[in-house]
């Protein structure tokens, strides 16, 4: 910041205070400039040029602070993350996400960096390892699979940054011994939502589980069927008590929101041999997460500053109260017959197996695919190094008046920031939460007969 001033206040020094000084020895025939500051005759001289830099200098202190107000109270902001998240990989990330939007305090989608060699070079020196950020295309190679990973280095180096597979903290989970036998015994008769792909066309339908499981062994690379139901383990808590949460999502911003709008935190996921997702950034581009029971997983995992590349469907929403915009690309990357129409994305793969979940940071497309029959849960997380690109998506989707926050939010801890925004949900927004919740139980579980 004083490097700038400086610049500014020499600029306007050089273009007036210089050129005046020449002016008056022109006048008096060549007497030399300095000489013309220090005689008594010309003090006037003096004190306009003193006066004028001094304009100058207060001009150039005040655009400047109106340039770095935002990246300031960003600072701030990121100072208020705890201590095992590093000022300066928070500063670098503030950086990448590319400042903010307006008077908004709040940064942008990380997934619109412009500037993705900026971006590739964060994560503690992962893309460097991978030589990924002189890579023209293709894969850049493997997410890090990582145990005995301590809280301190999952903030510092993956949180909100970069991807990483854990493999040693599912052990303990009851839902590690969930098979295909236990649940058609006992929620055989329950419904399930799910999606259905042949002739190159997805269908959604809500079926009994037993169906979706008799059938769970009948597949094809062009006829696949997936298990994707948000409500399935919370209406039954007995089997949401299955899914422990681990030490790296015990903080949960989410928590802060009003029921009626807060996103179910535990997703149901099971797919056929061959089934996949979609090419997504998943809603309000928060950090997801994915716990393999039974099966195995490919994916592909795209670093932000392809959005050119992706084919991304316009105008989409996600439909939630809350509303937010829907990022989903028509590209299939596990469809041999696409593969010209993505040879010039960078990706990193990974393989999941049983016990091991990974964590996939905003901004970052991805896409699954399920090379077995492969049970898993997804959840999702909001805490201090990624809450303002998830406000800012609320924002973006319109449910919510930027205008509404207080002066300070900007200076506000993250969990003040995101206290201060829940509170100013309209009763509107959260009573449209309760009816299309009831409405979609009514719908997709208990259909008339």
């Amino acid at each position: 910041m004083t490097r700038k001033r400086s610049k500014w206040s020499s600029q306007f020094q050089d273009k007036n205070g210089v050129q005046l000084v020449e002016e008056s020895a022109d006048k008096y025939n060549g007497v030399p400039s300095m000489c013309l500051f220090f005689g008594s005759h010309y003090k006037f001289h003096v004190l306009t040029v003193l006066a004028v830099a001094a304009i100058g200098i207060a001009v150039a202190v005040f655009i400047t602070n109106f340039k770095i107000l935002s990246i300031f109270k960003i600072y701030v902001q990121l100072n208020h993350i705890d201590d095992g998240f590093v000022k300066e990989d928070a500063i670098k990330m503030s950086q990448v996400l590319q400042g903010t939007s307006g008077d908004s305090n709040i940064v942008q989608l990380s997934h619109k960096a412009e500037n993705q060699e900026s971006f590739l070079s964060q994560g503690g020196g992962n893309f460097q390892k991978l030589s990924c950020s002189g890579k023209q295309k293709g894969s850049c190679g493997k997410v890090d699979k990582r145990q005995k990973l301590s809280l301190q280095e999952f903030h510092n180096r993956y949180d909100g940054k970069w991807p990483v597979i854990v493999t040693d903290v599912m052990s303990s989970w009851p839902a590690i011994n969930w098979t295909a036998d236990f649940f058609k015994n006992k929620y055989g008769k329950r419904r399930v939502t799910m999606t259905t792909f042949a002739n190159s066309v997805k269908s959604g339908f809500s079926v009994p589980l037993k169906i979706f499981l008799e059938h769970l062994h009948m597949s094809s690379p062009r006829a696949w069927t997936y298990l994707q139901d948000e409500m399935f383990l919370i209406q039954h808590p007995e089997l949401r008590e299955d899914v422990l949460q681990t030490v790296y999502m015990e903080e949960d911003l989410f928590k802060l929101l009003p029921s009626a709008v807060r996103p179910w935190d535990c997703m149901l996921l099971w797919g056929t041999a061959h089934s996949r997702s979609s090419l997504h950034i998943d809603p309000y581009n928060w950090t997801g997460t994915n716990a393999v029971i039974s099966g195995h997983k490919l994916w592909k995992l795209l670093p932000p500053g392809q959005d050119n590349l992706l084919s991304v469907r316009p105008g989409m929403r996600c439909g939630f109260p809350l509303e937010c915009v829907k990022y989903n690309s028509d590209l299939d990357l596990f469809d041999p017959a696409q593969q010209d129409r993505h040879t010039q994305l960078k990706f990193l793969e990974a393989e999941q197996g049983p016990g091991e979940i990974i964590f996939i940071p905003p901004g970052w497309f991805h896409q699954a695919y399920n090379e077995v029959p492969t049970l898993a849960v997804s959840g999702q997380m909001m805490n201090s190094n990624n809450y303002h690109i998830v406000l800012e998506e609320i924002f973006k989707g319109g449910s919510l008046k930027r205008s509404s926050l207080p002066e300070n939010f900007g200076l506000m801890t993250p969990r003040e920031a995101v206290a201060a925004m829940a509170a100013r949900i309209s009763q509107h927004v959260l009573e449209e939460g309760v009816r299309r919740t009831e409405e979609a139980i009514q719908q997709l579980y208990m259909p008339q007969p």
